[in-house]
């Protein structure tokens, strides 16, 4: 049995370790409630005019240390938080992978100033010990992509974005590519055994939709060598409605894929907008499990059912092994986001609470919320990292009420209530998983 481990990176505490990124001062603070362990960062460049702080990638290194986007910057720090070892600028990692003990592939877009608006979309090594830039290089997918997941078979790291995918050596040089000109939905991709399984559906715009039969566009899905780009299987899954639209992926622990979805269809109707016509769009969506099966690459297999109901444990439930985690997107005040866990054979679904928002009483009041905004899977472990802001239980972000003129840095004082509460959101990483 694996116990549920946390580990998470968040603004919002104000005491700790003190290191400097992008000339601030940022502060990290290591604590620990119940079975999570967590690193806190808050930029304390300035006590009043804090602006927003977010996180929008997350990865575990081997030996333990976090590779994170957060405070502007991509940063390695220790399990926990006591040492950063190196944050570099210049790059926005979309998503990473581990090459070895010392080295990651990434995603995402670096620094040119050839390039328009300074930066461009890439694939490149980065030296995990000292945060150097070993290799970059582009692809037709890969530069037309704004997000994409990776994911590393022997020693090759397959990218896919809408526009298609690429796989790269471990030396930069790319194995193969695949452009898809129209583009599909954004994919998800995940390893199994030598091959990739890649999952898409096509894209949709308000003009696909009608009155008339559902659309039954199909869910794609291909078996592809990872080294060399051959397809080996694919098949199609259709929906009752128009579209399957998919969330989360994870593998079970006999092999077999599953894949949280949901069965939508909508129908437009024609309104009138201050006088001109437009469309309304009534969307209604059933909630579906998508099983893939590729064990048999050369003829995979792929069926929706329901999903199973969910039952609720307690926060110290152990994760089983061969279990699919999920984690839930969005929690508002006296909301849960917790973790479900899929027994795929038993066909159980349970789940965890992780985070209560709740209203702060700070001032005037805040109501507080979590979102999850970047998923990232290696292995059995889940990383994750988005934003937060006030108290959602074992993080709060600094909710203060301070005088109205001086929050304004004394500018336009006439206007201005006595006092304000300022709460600005904060950004958090964490995992689940080994």
């Amino acid at each position: 049995m694996l116990r549920l481990a946390v580990l998470l990176t968040v603004a919002g505490c104000a005491s700790g370790h003190t290191h400097v990124i992008r000339d601030n001062e940022v502060v990290f603070r290591a604590r620990s409630v119940g079975p999570a362990r967590f690193v806190s960062v808050v930029d304390e460049a300035s006590r009043i005019t804090r602006a927003d702080t977010s996180a929008s990638f997350a990865m575990v290194l081997p030996g333990g240390d976090w590779l994170a986007m957060t405070a502007g910057a991509l940063v390695r720090c220790s399990r926990d938080g006591a040492t950063v070892r190196w944050a570099k600028e210049g790059v926005d990692v979309w998503h990473a992978v581990a090459v070895g003990g010392d080295a990651v592939v990434a995603i995402g877009t670096i620094a040119d100033p050839a390039a328009l608006n300074g930066q461009r979309r890439a694939m490149f090594r980065i030296d995990a010990t000292t945060g150097a830039v070993a290799w970059q290089t582009e692809s037709e997918p890969v530069s037309r992509g704004a997000e994409a997941v990776l994911v590393r078979v022997g020693d090759t790291t397959v990218a896919a974005t809408f526009a298609g995918e690429t796989a790269v050596y471990d030396n930069g040089v790319i194995a193969w590519t695949e452009a898809i000109p129209d583009g599909t939905s954004d994919p998800l991709l995940v390893a199994a055994g030598t091959n990739v399984v890649i999952v898409r559906s096509p894209r949709r715009t308000a003009d696909d939709y009608s009155h008339d039969a559902p659309l039954r566009r199909p869910l794609g899905v291909r078996v592809v060598d990872a080294r060399t780009g051959i397809e080996w299987g694919s098949t199609a899954l259709l929906p009752e409605g128009d579209d399957l639209v998919y969330g989360q992926i994870g593998v079970a622990g006999d092999g077999r894929i599953a894949i949280e979805a949901a069965d939508q269809r909508v129908l437009p109707s024609p309104i009138t907008i201050e006088g001109r016509p437009g469309v309304k769009l009534d969307q209604t969506s059933t909630p579906r499990l998508v099983v893939i099966d590729v064990r048999d690459p050369a003829h995979p297999t792929a069926r929706a059912q329901p999903m199973p109901a969910v039952t609720e444990v307690a926060a110290s439930t152990r994760i089983a092994p061969g279990e699919v985690v999920f984690i839930d997107r969005y929690a508002a005040n006296g909301e849960t986001l917790g973790i479900r866990m899929l027994d795929l054979a038993a066909g159980t679904l349970r789940r965890a609470p992780l985070l209560r928002p709740r209203r702060v009483l700070v001032g005037d009041g805040i109501d507080s919320f979590v979102q999850v905004t970047h998923l990232a899977r290696a292995g059995a472990r889940l990383t994750f990292a988005g934003v937060f802001g006030g108290d959602v239980g074992a993080l709060r972000a600094r909710v203060e009420e301070v005088d109205g003129c001086e929050a304004q840095d004394h500018v336009e004082c006439f206007n201005v209530p006595d006092s304000v509460t300022l709460a600005p959101f904060a950004g958090f990483v964490g995992a689940v998983g080994d």
